[in-house]
């Protein structure tokens, strides 16, 4: 009985346990929906679950507290907070090893589902075909919406920026992605939101990447 008291007393103490992921997914009137560490909750303003509380809200923007931090979130744009993640992006690096046609892939992993990616170094976004994306249940379809040209002409692209992306394992934070809507595009191309927190060294067939 002791023993049960003391853990009680010590959670108490621990404080409210703060979100590790946020992602603003709608503003519905004077409400916003929110995926918190994978699960979707609805706010109204003063309102609190799982650590946020939503304080102010814009028909495009939501502005959240996370314990003693105030962050403006974006439609369709995640954060990873301070309190519950490692501070910076990690450390560590990777080698590559070309494919025959002189490629390198590797695999990606976004809210644990896991695809292979094309190294890019001439794309400026992580960028992957609507498809993938819903298969890595990404909410991109409030994120900002532009075009590209394709072989098959335009086609609309979002921009969300994802709480979290693994690379080989390696963790990046608040990484931009570009969704594009469905088009000859039929693999993830890593590009220079991902690339851009490494430094690249080209050797004979082989590729390393070392987080900067």
């Amino acid at each position: 009985m002791k023993r049960l008291c003391a853990l009680l007393a010590a959670a108490l103490l621990a404080g409210p346990v703060l979100a590790d992921e946020v992602t603003l997914i709608a503003v519905l009137g004077g409400k916003a929906m929110f995926k918190i560490n994978g699960r979707k909750q609805v706010l109204a303003i003063g309102q609190e679950s799982g650590g946020v509380k939503l304080v102010k809200l814009e028909s495009e923007s939501a502005a959240v507290q996370i314990g003693t931090l105030t962050r403006t979130l974006r439609l369709g744009e995640g954060y990873v907070s301070d309190e519950g993640a490692p501070r910076g992006d990690g450390s560590g690096s990777f080698t590559l090893n070309a494919d025959p046609a002189g490629n390198f892939f590797t695999d990606i992993k976004i809210n644990s589902v896991i695809e292979r990616g094309l190294i890019d170094t001439g794309a400026t976004n992580l960028s992957m075909p609507e498809q993938i994306a819903q298969r890595m249940h990404i909410e991109y379809k409030n994120g900002r919406q532009t075009a590209v040209k394709t072989a098959n002409g335009l086609a609309k692209v979002w921009i969300v920026n994802v709480p979290r992306v693994d690379i080989s394992g390696i963790p990046l934070y608040t990484v931009e992605v570009a969704v594009i809507e469905s088009s000859g595009l039929d693999t993830i191309l890593i590009g220079g939101t991902v690339l851009n927190r490494f430094q690249l060294t080209r050797g004979s067939g082989v590729l390393t990447l070392s987080k900067k």
